[in-house]
């Protein structure tokens, strides 16, 4: 029964099972009974639309599938009813479960004036997509982005450091305030030659401590040959 509701539900588009009906024709044999929606009588046209006629079409078929619909539906209408509406709500509800509102602030130099947003964005947004936004609202390319997020009671935020990573994935939750920072490219360019520096000396300092290991191990290989020898001298004599 609930399935059957259900998909009469997925065809009437998001039209209720209809209770204003007669007391004594409720959910008749006529389509007007079970629906809601007597599609056979248009408002304003005697021609049916190409809307009404694929409605009709797929109703027919509908009753086809289930021929004793009517007659469950006058034995059980309240329960049924209850089953297709639940199902749409909690199509609906996933939907809202999945969306958080956040606040998004720019505290990049040029734009830190301007209002922050306040949007309500689906948890599987990726951080790319939030970067867009971010940009045609701030004036703030994508590449010089760095994009964090923080919630009450937070001592630091977090970095959304992946493009490629959702916010969900982030935990970003409903009330949370992201803020756009302006990257500054100067300072990106000498953190990088220092990390270049840091390791050309990293490799230097493992190759005098490489060579020094091999001076060792030599000056052992040969005591042990010197060692050798004298041993088989004294043996020869």
């Amino acid at each position: 029964v609930s399935t059957a509701s259900k998909e009469l539900l997925k065809i009437t588009s998001g039209l209720s099972l209809s209770s204003n009906t007669n007391k004594e024709g409720d959910f008749s044999d006529k389509k007007s009974g079970v629906y809601g929606n007597d599609i056979s009588s248009s408002s304003s046209s005697n021609a049916p639309t190409e809307v009404n006629v694929v409605a009709s079409k797929e109703k027919d078929l509908f009753h086809k599938k289930y021929p004793l619909f009517e007659d469950l539906m006058v034995k059980h209408k309240e329960t049924m009813m209850a089953a297709a509406q639940s199902s749409s709500s909690s199509f609906n509800g996933t939907i809202s479960n999945n969306a958080v509102n956040v606040n998004i602030r720019s505290m990049a130099v040029e734009s830190c004036t301007h209002e922050p947003l306040q949007k309500r964005l689906p948890s599987s947004m990726k951080v790319e997509r939030l970067k867009i936004m971010c940009s045609r609202a701030f004036g703030l390319d994508m590449e010089l982005q760095r994009l964090h997020f923080r919630t009450e009671g937070d001592a630091f935020p977090t970095e959304l450091d992946d493009d490629e990573n959702t916010i969900g994935y982030y935990g970003v939750s409903d009330g949370a305030e992201i803020l756009m920072n302006e990257i500054d490219v100067e300072a990106v360019k000498r953190e990088d030659k220092n990390k270049a520096d840091m390791y050309k000396k990293r490799i230097r300092e493992q190759e005098v401590a490489s060579n020094a290991l091999q001076a060792v191990q030599k000056n052992d290989i040969r005591a042990h040959l010197a060692a050798a020898e004298n041993s088989a001298n004294r043996l020869s004599k």
